[in-house]
């Protein structure tokens, strides 16, 4: 039996316009073509490295560093919803005070669905209170790692545990 390999013509320049058959049956996956040539497997690792390393770069910086807020200075603000987003990558409020509105980021949808905490808990023009660690830039009102947030007029509430690495206000902060 007569082996047969599929040959297919590419243009190998648009200059040019000469016509060369290309066998695909032995190019490698990922590999590539190249004017009739494939591409060797250690070339073709280092392609599948790189593009790994792109992929997960571009997730990484996808999301956000925590480092513009204070872990261990909280902040208390209480406030009406304005706005309300529940989706990923995390729930966003608004909340409007006396004074300003504050951007305020809560967990991620997965996050709150695991302690109880469904679509609807909360509605725009509630009234509540939030904990959480502000952006030390003065003048932006943004609200991150909330550690509570409750709703006083029915006594509804989540919280989880602060940071322990931080001390409680009575406590003087490592290095003072």
């Amino acid at each position: 039996m007569t082996n047969h390999i599929a040959h297919f013509e590419i243009f190998a320049s648009d200059v040019e316009r000469r016509r060369r058959p290309v066998d695909f049956a032995h190019t490698e996956f990922f590999g590539g073509c190249i004017e009739g040539r494939t591409m060797n497997r250690s070339a073709t690792r280092i392609s599948l490295a790189t593009l790994a390393a792109l992929t997960l770069t571009a997730t990484a910086s996808a999301h956000h560093s925590y480092a513009e807020y204070d872990r261990c200075e909280f902040a208390t603000v209480e406030g009406e919803i304005a706005r309300l987003e529940w989706g990923n990558p995390h729930v966003i409020l608004s909340l409007r005070t006396a004074e300003a509105t504050y951007l305020v980021e809560w967990q991620t949808v997965d996050q709150l669905r695991r302690a109880n905490v469904e679509d609807g808990a909360l509605k725009i023009g509630d009234r509540i209170v939030i904990t959480g660690s502000k952006n030390r830039t003065p003048g932006l009102n943004k609200i991150t790692l909330l550690s509570s947030v409750s709703r006083p007029s029915d006594g509804w509430s989540w919280s989880r545990p602060r940071n322990q690495v931080c001390k409680t206000a009575d406590e003087p902060k490592a290095g003072q």
